[in-house]
């Protein structure tokens, strides 16, 4: 739960099994979640991947809610 309306916690997860919660400040968006060290060290992810909310992928400005589940999808490389 957030803390004095500064911070908000989230759950990540990523492949089967592969899950953590988090804290972090308001207005931490995707993109900042998807480049985060900790969480990238956590659950084992690489920058090409993309952030379901709510079973709908979430553009990388979207602002992380206090008590969202994300779930991380590795995105595959496409060649034009």
């Amino acid at each position: 739960m957030s803390v004095n309306g500064s911070t908000v916690s989230f759950t990540v997860s990523f492949g089967p099994g592969n899950e953590g919660t988090y804290t972090r400040p308001v207005g931490f968006t995707v993109r900042q979640l998807i480049d985060d060290v900790e969480i990238k060290s956590d659950l084992g992810h690489g920058a090409n991947t993309k952030a379901n909310i709510d079973n709908v992928t979430q553009p990388d400005a979207t602002t992380i809610r206090d008590g969202d589940v994300v779930t991380l999808q590795s995105v595959a490389n496409s060649k034009a």
